[in-house]
């Protein structure tokens, strides 16, 4: 059956609009619009077009005076279909809870999204206090020990060479005072043929959370790690 020009229309515009998703969610920063348009090879008008529907469906949000346009947090919906059908992530996810339920703290299951390390799974443990982690909730470098195992397997390290050197070497991250005061992480790195996938934390007060290899939270983590062929190298 040949398709109608007007189907065949409906089609390069689905095309386009995923393209330009495409184009902003491998940007690291907000994008203006002339730039979206110039990669994607149409007029500033037509991706306004395309921009502006894509933003009524809550795929795409404009952020400061500028109105640079970004991924929303909505995209994570999509991201959240992907896991459950995901083999690995779904062992990483098992792994956590098995975790969380031998040392009794939160546990939480980190990827990199827009470029950000964000949480995609997170399990409360009865020994941690009460927390607002949950999927979606982002971090940066100097406030979680995940964002430092991201950091560190990076191309281009923003920590001091040698606190990347030190991680990678050990095979495991430790961050004090967050993600709130009192507490502290340990993150350990997964990897799926060679590349880090994921990053599996502890998080709870800092007695327990100590990054000395013998003590039980972090010989937990390690072995919970190891047990899914995510030891580094």
């Amino acid at each position: 059956m040949v398709k109608s020009p007007e189907r065949q229309r409906g089609v390069q515009s689905v095309d386009m609009a995923i393209r330009l998703l495409e184009i902003v969610r491998k940007e690291s920063q907000p994008m203006m619009l002339r730039d979206i348009a110039v990669s994607a090879g149409i007029t500033s008008a037509q991706a306004h077009t395309y921009m502006s529907s894509l933003k009524k469906f809550g795929m795409i949000e404009q952020l400061g005076d500028a109105g640079r346009y970004a991924l929303s947090d909505a995209t994570l919906t999509f991201a959240r279909h992907v896991i459950r059908n995901d083999a690995t992530l779904n062992a990483n996810i098992n792994v956590a809870r098995s975790l969380s339920a031998e040392i009794q703290e939160m546990v939480t299951v980190d990827c990199l999204v827009q470029e950000q390390p964000t949480v995609i799974f997170a399990v409360q443990g009865p020994r941690t206090p009460s927390l607002s982690l949950r999927p979606g909730t982002r971090s940066r470098i100097g406030n979680s020990a995940a964002a430092r195992i991201f950091d560190a397997w990076s191309d281009t390290p923003e920590m001091n060479p040698n606190l990347s050197r030190i991680i990678r070497a050990s095979g495991y991250a430790h961050a004090e005072g967050t993600p709130v005061p009192h507490l502290a992480s340990l993150a350990a790195p997964v990897f799926r043929e060679g590349a880090l996938v994921a990053s599996i934390s502890v998080i709870g007060f800092p007695d327990a959370m100590a990054p000395e290899p013998e003590r039980p939270v972090l010989r937990a983590l390690l072995a919970a790690v190891s047990s899914l062929g995510g030891s580094s190298a």
